[in-house]
């Protein structure tokens, strides 16, 4: 998985999946079918191993880790051994993968919170068995949040009233931050990767020139520029009702500049305004 450049991305694997469950109920039903059978059972398959994450519909520059690879082993945190993948011990390692100063069941939680945003999506409770066709089959939007202290997945949904029977799910991982430098200005840093989905002023959901209207959209709201603008070094401990209490180091963030409506290239974690598609079967 890429670096996080912003708090919030979807990026090039997320928009994959994210055409892969939402274009076939189908394919929905069978990966639901599937993430469901656990890992004692002979059947199990790995989330890395599901038809999202090969290369001919996730492909990569040549030289660069495969986001399968990138997914198992970054994300995911397993660790070769013997020729084999082995999960992280969250009681031993003192990072997962590479999600910084956290330990945890990164894997699970994935495959549990993915399990429950198909179940809302399909309409089908935890307990009921897979069928051949579902009640309903909402989109689902997925989204990567970073920058907190520890991994959790998120699933929200939303009945639309009209038409009737509509709506929608949307899927956040919010996640610890992976050691890389968050961009200060959405606009101006030399970092920023100015290609294909980038718009500097988002006016509407269409695209500029053209007029076309975007099939997906994602933007940044914020100042021009945000920087670290006071630091305060940790204090000794206070005395609260007889408990110790320590005090946290204290840092004051600026914003600076106009307000901005920025649409992140995809490379950056945005979305194309023609979505990427899964190109199998």
């Amino acid at each position: 998985m890429p670096p996080m450049p912003f708090y919030l991305e979807k990026g090039p694997a997320f928009s994959v999946i994210e055409d892969y469950l939402n274009g076939s109920e189908r394919r929905a039903l069978k990966t639901l079918a599937t993430i469901r059978i656990p890992r004692t059972d002979r059947r199990h398959t790995e989330l890395w191993e599901l038809p999202v994450f090969d290369p001919s519909t996730l492909p990569r520059p040549e030289g660069m880790p495969s986001y399968r690879d990138d997914f198992r082993a970054k994300w995911c945190g397993f660790v070769p051994s013997n020729g084999e993948w082995v999960e992280p011990d969250p009681d031993v390692d003192d990072n997962v993968g590479i999600w910084q100063s956290y330990s945890g069941k990164v894997e699970a939680i994935t495959r549990q919170a993915l399990r429950t945003a198909l179940e809302f999506s399909l309409g089908l409770d935890r307990e009921e068995p897979v069928p051949e066709r579902a009640p309903r089959h909402w989109p689902i939007d997925m989204y990567w949040k970073c920058g907190q202290n520890w991994f959790e997945g998120w699933v929200t949904w939303r009945r639309h009233e009209k038409p009737e029977g509509s709506g929608h799910v949307n899927l956040i991982f919010a996640t610890p931050g992976d050691g890389s430098i968050v961009l200060d200005s959405p606009i101006d840093s030399p970092r920023l990767n100015k290609g294909p989905g980038y718009d500097p002023d988002v006016h509407s959901t269409r695209v500029p020139g053209s007029g076309e209207e975007r099939r997906a959209g994602m933007v940044v709201v914020t100042h021009r520029t945000n920087h670290l603008a006071q630091w305060k070094p940790p204090k000794a401990c206070k005395i609260e009702d007889g408990i110790e209490v320590p005090r946290y180091v204290s840092a004051r963030f600026l914003g600076a500049g106009e307000i901005v409506v920025v649409a992140p290239s995809e490379a950056d974690g945005g979305v194309l305004p023609t979505p990427r598609r899964y190109g199998g079967n």
